[in-house]
């Protein structure tokens, strides 16, 4: 009885990160072959943001850290893998949703490009994703300023950023205590 709240345990999605979609528009398979990274990250963004608002949420647990061997799956590209962990099974690849929860809750300073190894491009408008802790960040693409971004916590999100055809220069710039942090990543637009 009373305001007890509740923990929420094992919340996530799988992400490949050589999977990746660019329009977003239907909910991956659970126990299907494509498990794009960026469905996992908006999975992990949504539901945290849930539960912070929640007001009755006392806890809660991300379903996983590293991806794991379980024989039992088959499901995203690799059998026998479950691939909800926010960092890859050899331990070298933090996905995207990694650096959500680091923009969320480290004291070091992140500046991170979401979707930085959806390399190959097709639409030449396209939103560029940034998760940052700073308190300003701006975006160039290749040199030019992209203006302030819609910015929700740590999410940072430009809309219908121009690409020019061949290689693109993508580079965030966060400014927090005086000093600057950045990124970079490369697209290329087809």
């Amino acid at each position: 009885c009373g305001n007890k709240g509740i923990a929420v345990s094992e919340y996530g999605a799988g992400a490949n990160v050589w999977h990746h979609w660019q329009t977003g528009k239907k909910t991956p398979k659970a126990d299907g072959v494509f498990h794009p990274e960026e469905w996992q990250a908006t999975v992990h963004e949504q539901t945290y943001d849930a539960i912070k608002r929640s007001g009755f949420a006392w806890g809660s647990f991300v379903w996983n850290m590293f991806d794991f061997a379980s024989a039992s799956r088959n499901e995203g590209d690799m059998p026998g893998m479950n691939d909800k962990g926010l960092v890859s099974y050899d331990r070298k690849i933090r996905k995207d949703a990694f650096y959500f929860y680091q923009s969320e809750w480290s004291e070091e300073p992140v500046v991170h490009i979401a979707s930085r190894r959806d390399v190959a491009r097709r639409d030449s408008l396209t939103d560029v994703k940034v998760y940052t802790n700073c308190e300003t960040v701006r975006l160039k693409v290749n040199g030019k300023d992209c203006g302030s971004p819609e910015r929700n916590g740590s999410i940072c999100i430009w809309r219908k950023v121009g690409l020019k055809y061949g290689e693109n220069q993508v580079e965030a710039f966060g400014q927090r205590g005086g000093q600057e942090f950045s990124d970079r990543c490369k697209w290329v637009l087809f």
